[in-house]
């Protein structure tokens, strides 16, 4: 899988994709066919008890749908342990992995010390100092080494692709840990050695990530050291996104890819929106995939926190429905003439109110029993007045009636005037261009 031009997405399947990681997905899917790199799809599914196999399955269904493409076969991280060991023998021979004797309680003590003393939350490395009669006597006991990596005490820093200039310093970062002592595998542990021996040359993810970073550039060199190759990866740390309540997750509703598409959303709208987020050019016009494509420039993101407004994907999806020509969706909305869709696409929020506009204005049902006495009555003279008006444009027929009506009614003006048409030409207190609904109600 070694290519010059190589980014990934690896999600945790712990749950359905949602907005931010679907954002992220299709970030480096644009980048890849920008760039001409190759795009690799990897589950990193090391945390047993709650990645499923359904939650696999439904991202990879959902990615499907948003027409994000991989180049090569799913990578799962389930079944990539012996990697992972050898990673782990390999860093234990040149001094950057070591082992760790104490228990969770153990643990849990020293972080109650420190805490109470104000200091930081660093391992304070008891576990290097061991000699070898002391570990046997810990065997003796019963108790498994875990396995923690060794931080350099020295700047750590990269000049990110969003972000700018970073910087770290070893002595602020805690030997992470790395094995449990179950023998399962650390997140960060696991995704760098992945990214090493896939020969990732790019990783673009969420602003979220960046402290791992600085963790996981140690051990990338590590790793190059360990194995004797030279390899360079390139970050880009994207804004955080989030929504008004906090962080999105794929566990709290709302956010789902499969919910918004389940709401009338539209593929096109969600991936515009996607496109757009957090970038100093953000542009609501509807673009199909390829001028995303063409248009892309990963140094159009800014570094200030997005916040998930729905108001700006419920704009998107009025300019994407407003946008489509009919044969785009004609399969999709069957029995509904062309004219039809083209008199109300941008009067709709939802492509399925198409439908339900359609089944209204060809009932010729009307509803004056949702009128009181004196609407019924206004409305009724409306009719009488649109039957005596002769002309055979109906805008200017429309517009002699109404103007009719308002000299009969002087004290009727706005809502007043028109809701009484609106409600017994539609039953519906709102919704589309009322003159134009009811030239099809009447069949004009």
């Amino acid at each position: 899988m070694n290519q010059n031009l190589l980014v990934r997405f690896p999600p945790s399947p712990t749950g359905m994709l949602h907005i931010g990681n679907a954002r992220v997905a299709f970030v480096n899917y644009l980048f890849a066919k920008k760039y001409g790199a190759k795009y690799a799809m990897r589950f990193d599914d090391t945390d047993v008890l709650r990645s499923k196999e359904e939650y696999k399955t439904a991202m990879l269904e959902d990615l499907n749908w948003l027409g994000i493409e991989f180049d090569y076969d799913v990578v799962y991280q389930s079944k990539r342990t012996e990697l992972y060991n050898e990673a782990v023998r390999k860093l234990l021979k040149i001094g950057r992995v070591y082992e760790c004797w104490e228990t969770k309680d153990e643990l849990e003590v020293k972080k109650k010390v420190q805490t109470s003393r104000g200091l930081p939350l660093i391992y304070d490395r008891t576990s290097l100092n061991f000699i070898k009669e002391q570990k046997q006597q810990f065997i003796d006991e019963g108790r498994i080494p875990y396995y923690r990596f060794l931080i350099k005490n020295e700047p750590i820093s990269w000049n990110d692709g969003v972000q700018g200039k970073i910087e770290f310093h070893g002595k602020d970062i805690t030997d992470p840990i790395i094995t449990r002592t179950d023998g399962t595998f650390m997140y960060a542990f696991c995704s760098i050695v992945d990214d090493f021996l896939m020969g990732v040359s790019h990783i673009i993810r969420g602003a979220d990530h960046i402290t791992n970073t600085a963790v996981q550039k140690q051990m990338f060199e590590a790793l190059c050291e360990a194995y004797g190759e030279q390899k360079h990866i390139n970050f880009f740390h994207l804004p955080l996104f989030q929504a008004k309540e906090g962080k999105i997750s794929k566990r709290v509703g709302g956010f789902g890819i499969r919910e918004l598409s389940a709401q009338g959303f539209e593929k096109k709208a969600i991936l515009n929106f996607l496109a757009n987020l957090g970038k100093s050019t953000f542009n609501d016009d509807i673009l199909s995939t390829n001028e995303l494509i063409e248009k892309f420039n990963i140094e159009d993101f800014s570094k200030a926190t997005v916040t998930f407004t729905p108001e700006v994907l419920e704009n998107f999806n009025l300019k994407c429905l407003a946008s489509y020509r009919f044969v785009e969706v004609q399969n999709r909305i069957p029995n509904i003439p062309q004219e039809f869709f083209d008199d109300f696409k941008t009067n709709i929020a939802k492509l399925e109110e198409i439908k339900e506009w359609w089944i209204i204005a060809s009932s010729k049902v009307f509803y004056t029993s949702k009128l009181n006495a004196e609407q019924k009555a206004f409305f009724e003279r409306f009719m009488n007045i649109l039957k005596e008006v002769q002309n055979s444009d109906w805008n200017a027929k429309w517009n002699e009636a109404t103007s009719k009506l308002k000299s009969e009614f002087p004290n009727l003006k706005g809502k007043e005037f028109f809701m009484p048409l609106r409600i017994g030409f539609s039953g519906i207190e709102h919704g589309v261009d009322l003159k134009t609904f009811a030239k099809w109600k009447l069949g004009n």
